[in-house]
């Protein structure tokens, strides 16, 4: 049997990783189960962009820019250089037409505070001499930033256990016991039973599988993307 924790964290991606960081951070005894590696699943082949360009306004860019703000103010204190840098993004227009639309999609991402500019056909080619030169504008995002997602799960799962979590690592997870009350009361994994009252379900395309366990129907559906 593992020793009890306050939280049981299922998944060793960027989300479990640094979810049980945070938790330790906090002052919990956290316990990590991942099935294969930290950051063995889609962690390590996502492309490792964290953008505010490309998210709608209102809730979805400020969730976005909150998460730059917090990868900034916490990569000095984690153990692993996350490699988080504010390149900025360019969306290059080809058409006068949709040089039109972006002009619209830049004024409503400004009214909320983004910093992004429309850019003339001189200004995307002095930011980018290797484009066409048939460019008809673009729009720049200099706020836009990059990071190496593999270091990230690293840093965090590494953060995590020198605050004393448990990093159980190719811990496969079976089952999630509930008591009467249909409450959380243990994780049942391949190193053993975890008795807990907290389950956090970070495990990406798989968690439906786990989900259904407490009878939880969990619409995610994984989707190939080509990077």
């Amino acid at each position: 049997m593992l020793r009890t924790a306050d939280v049981v964290v299922i998944g060793g991606g960027v989300i479990g990783t640094t979810i049980t960081y945070f938790l330790s951070v906090a002052g919990m005894q956290v316990t990590l189960c991942e099935v294969s590696d930290i950051a063995g699943g889609t962690s390590s082949a996502c492309d490792g962009q964290v953008l505010v360009s490309n998210k709608k306004p209102g809730y979805d860019s400020e969730v976005a820019r909150r998460s730059q703000e917090l990868l900034d103010a916490t990569a000095a204190d984690l153990p692993i250089d996350i490699e988080h840098h504010h390149h900025g993004s360019l969306l290059p227009i080809d058409s006068e037409d949709d040089l039109e639309a972006a002009a619209e999609y830049v004024l409503r991402r400004r009214e909320v505070g983004l910093p992004m500019h429309l850019l003339g056909r001189d200004e995307v080619l002095g930011e980018c001499p290797a484009l066409a030169d048939d460019m008809a504008g673009g729009v720049l995002c200099p706020q836009d930033s990059v990071l190496n997602p593999m270091a990230l799960a690293y840093a965090t799962s590494e953060g995590a256990r020198q605050r004393g979590a448990r990093i159980q690592s190719f811990t496969e997870v079976l089952d999630i016991e509930l008591d009467a009350a249909g409450a959380v009361s243990a994780v049942l994994t391949s190193g053993g039973r975890v008795p807990t009252r907290r389950a956090v379900l970070a495990a990406g395309v798989w968690s439906p599988s786990l989900a259904e366990k407490v009878g939880v129907d969990l619409p995610v559906r994984p989707r190939k993307g080509h990077v």
